[in-house]
């Protein structure tokens, strides 16, 4: 998930990672600026195509209140 968070949308012309073979390419991976949401219950069939996954996960998130909901709860939340 964090090679793909990497080259989000709105960084133009990211080319995502390669799968990291140590600890210091997976170090690399890390993403500071991102929130997890967990939707409880919302397990589907395994092993599903990156493109299933984002469709189902669009649904949730919009559901569930979207950009505006998370930012109000991410910033309950931060310190």
């Amino acid at each position: 998930m964090n090679r793909l968070l990497l080259c989000r949308k709105d960084r133009p012309g990211c080319e995502t990672p390669e799968n990291p073979k140590t600890l210091k390419e997976t170090n690399k991976l890390v993403v500071n600026d991102a929130e997890d949401l967990i939707f409880a219950g919302s397990v589907g069939q395994w092993p599903s195509a990156p493109e299933a996954v984002n469709t189902a996960a669009s649904a949730l998130f919009n559901q569930w209140g979207g950009d505006d909901r998370l930012n109000a709860c991410a910033s309950a939340y931060r310190r």
